[in-house]
């Protein structure tokens, strides 16, 4: 179906003068900015929702609101996220105080009627803005003028001095002739010569003293002075209010902590109007800081304000008002599809309107178009009833809790998350441990610490699908009543295992055995290969023959490579992965994570028993890898630097609860596809954790026999030691 829209109405910039934010503010907000005292104020929301949005509505609205009133109102909008400290950030908000006075012809009367205050920002200003090459130039002025005045007063006061002598002969003469009035004249005139040249020398030492004066002024005094400011503009009844946005774009927390804890006593000061806009991180952080001893943001917001989600017909609204208007329109495929890009944007407006820009299309005449394919109706019905599902769940549960706006979007967020994770598993089958585990374990606490209530809703969500004959279970034990689930087969599904990513995957598979095969034989751990595989470039299936030849891995793993090269060399030549003939369990991404972690588990396996079997090896010891002696072996595979440190918590407080015989542990991380640059990152991750002397940890982006040889005799060496 063919489906023109108008896309002059799609916009990636902050919506205004639109029914998306005309909801979103609160009277009483406006109220309370203008008619109460100032205070701080937390807005969050996730990413995309529009809270950008949110505010510039807020300060239209208040603005009018105050003109109304006849109130004076100063509405200041910094980004943060563009300034890489404190002082830089202190010398923003001095300059937008500045220009945002300056820029407003209705400000001219507090400026006629406040000059001194008005002076003092315009001076700030100066200082924070153009003291460096204000204070170069003058000192060179005024140098240049020193020297030129020296020079001239020099000459002058030679000329004069000879003019004096000759005056003095003359005094003298009228003096011994008696003629006073003669004589009084000219030492007026020799006291004003030297009157002229005393006047010149002060001034130039009054603009030295200047210039020193400027040269001393620093950040710190610049707070101070926009302290004074601040509390000027509200001692004269002008209302400030300072939003400080993007707070989320500072990724590390101690950074955040740092900046408010810098803005805190400007904040409460009483006046000025602060308001903090962040994502989600912060406002679970503010929502935990009563458990943690003097936190930082325990006491500084008044009141927090939360942006949610766009509602699904809000959205559907959205695009309904970007059609124009069509004839034979398939209304199931349109609405469908539409119900589809909801699921797919986690109903983020910026989400779904990158998602409709993605399948725009243009004629020659410049008109916009989508195409809806017929073919994928089936698909877009199955997403149709996930988000009937999810907006029950919504409405009948999260809706009539007690959980503050902030968490009630963490739950319906955790659902659009659960079901993009039941639809990877559609070819296999999955328990609630199966979706949960993989975007709740691997956050922080504040995540955790809900992980009871994401239980709950993603159990309502999975018992639902199984009632509108989604999904149905399978029965593993019935003595326990443990079950698993399963797609139905009729169910239509857009596989997120894609042809792609499993050729990604299965690309590292083969760079790994191929750096294995190849890394033994320069060892001349290999002996047992045919002549012709002696040659510089080994096929993969070669490699795998040289494996099971020499028995380094085991047999039946290394068999189930086979398949995996078959459906690598069809895909490539074009061919989807439904056309092939392999259990699709063999090609799914959880098949592939396996074997990952088996190959590289059985070459650690293999290097221990030739260099170490005569110390004991063993195999799965208290939950990890390989044990020797006192000495545990945990090996990993990380796809990503940014789940690298968490992981590594996990595994520090694993074995720190079972460490009872004062034992050693070695961590072997092999990132999948990193480059130098990101293995560095992960070695500064590594050394800001502070890790314990028991725990060794070492890290490679490639399989290195020598490298990896050397890190186990250096673990080995400290054991026998």
């Amino acid at each position: 179906m063919k489906l023109f829209i108008d896309a002059s109405k799609i916009t990636d910039a902050p919506i205004e003068d639109n029914y998306l934010v005309k909801d979103m503010i609160n009277t009483n907000l406006v109220n309370e900015l203008l008619f109460s005292k100032p205070t701080t104020y937390l807005v969050s929301g996730y990413r995309g929702v529009g809270k950008t949005s949110y505010i510039r509505a807020l300060k239209k609205e208040l603005i009018s609101k105050a003109k109304e009133k006849e109130e004076n109102v100063l509405f200041l909008h910094i980004n943060v996220g563009k300034y890489s400290d404190f002082p830089t950030f202190l010398r923003a908000l001095i300059r937008e105080l500045y220009w945002e006075i300056n820029s407003n012809d209705t400000n001219n009367d507090y400026k006629n009627n406040n000059k001194e205050l008005s002076s003092d920002i315009d001076l700030i200003f100066d200082r924070t803005f153009n003291n460096i090459e204000y204070k170069v130039n003058n000192k060179s002025l005024i140098e240049n003028e020193i020297r030129q005045g020296i020079k001239f007063d020099l000459s002058q006061f030679i000329t004069r001095l000879l003019i004096s002598g000759v005056g003095l002969s003359v005094i003298v003469s009228y003096m011994k002739e008696g003629n006073l009035y003669i004589y009084l004249s000219l030492l007026i005139a020799f006291g004003l010569i030297l009157f002229f040249f005393e006047k010149k020398k002060t001034k130039n030492a009054s603009q030295l003293i200047e210039v020193n004066r400027a040269n001393i002024y620093d950040d710190e005094i610049a707070e101070h002075q926009l302290h004074k400011i601040i509390r000027g503009l509200n001692e004269t009844g002008i209302k400030v209010v300072f939003v400080i946005d993007e707070l989320d774009k500072i990724e590390k927390d101690d950074e955040i902590d740092n900046l408010i804890g810098e803005l805190k006593p400007i904040m409460l000061s009483g006046n000025a109007n602060f308001i903090l806009i962040s994502g989600q991180r912060l406002y679970y952080k503010y929502q935990l800081a009563d458990t943690i001893d003097d936190a930082v943001l325990s006491s500084l917001f008044s009141k927090t304000i939360h942006i949610p989600f766009v509602s699904i017909e809000v959205l559907r609204q959205f695009f309904k008002k970007l059609i124009i208007t069509n004839t034979n329109i398939d209304t199931e495929l349109l609405t469908t599809y539409v119900d589809s890009k909801i699921l797919l944007s986690h109903r983020v407006l910026r989400k779904f309107i990158n998602l409709i820009r993605h399948d725009m299309k243009f004629q020659g005449d410049g008109q916009c178009y989508l195409t809806i394919p017929d073919e994928k109706r089936e698909i877009y019905k199955t997403d149709s009833r996930l988000i009937e599902i999810i907006e029950k769940i919504e409405q009948e549960y999260i809706s009539e809790s007690d959980y503050e706006a902030g968490i009630k979007d963490l739950l319906v967020s955790q659902l659009y998350i659960a079901v993009k994770n039941i639809k990877k598993l559609k070819l296999l089958d999955f328990q609630v441990s199966d979706i949960v585990g993989t975007n709740v374990m691997e956050q922080t606490n504040y995540i955790i610490k809900y992980r009871g209530q994401i239980d709950k809703v993603i159990s309502l969500l999975l018992e639902e699908m199984v009632e509108r004959g989604i999904l149905e279970r399978i029965i593993i034990n019935e003595d326990t009543e443990e079950f698993k689930y399963k797609w139905k087969d009729e169910i239509a599904v857009e596989h997120s295992i894609k042809e792609m990513s499993f050729l990604e995957e299965f690309i590292f598979i083969e760079k790994m055995i191929r750096e294995i095969v190849n890394g033994l034989i320069k060892q001349k751990y290999i002996h047992k290969y045919k002549e012709n595989f002696n040659k510089s470039i080994l096929s993969f299936n070669e490699c795998i023959s040289i494996l099971k030849e020499n028995e380094i891995m085991s047999y039946s793993m290394l068999e189930e490579l086979k398949p995996l090269s078959y459906a690598r060399n069809n895909i490539a030549h074009g061919k989807q992965m439904h056309e092939l003939n392999i259990n699709n369990k063999l090609l799914s991404e959880k098949h592939l994570v396996r074997m990952k972690y088996e190959i590289f588990e059985e070459l650690i396996y293999f290097l221990l028993k030739r260099n170490y079997a005569h110390m004991g090896i063993e195999s799965n010891y208290d939950g990890f890898d390989f044990s020797i002696g006192n000495l545990a072996i945990e090996v990993k595979i990380f796809k990503k630097i940014n789940i690298f440190k968490n992981n590594l918590k996990l595994i520090r407080n694993k074995f720190n609860s079972l460490n009872e015989n004062n034992g050693e542990l070695l961590i072997i991380g092999l990132f999948q596809n990193a480059s130098k640059e990101e293995l560095e990152r992960a070695y500064i991750q590594l050394n800001e954790m502070d890790i314990e002397n028991e725990i060794s940890v070492s890290v490679i982006n490639e399989i290195d026999i020598p490298k990896l040889e050397e890190i186990l005799r250096n673990a080995t060496n400290i054991l026998v030691g």
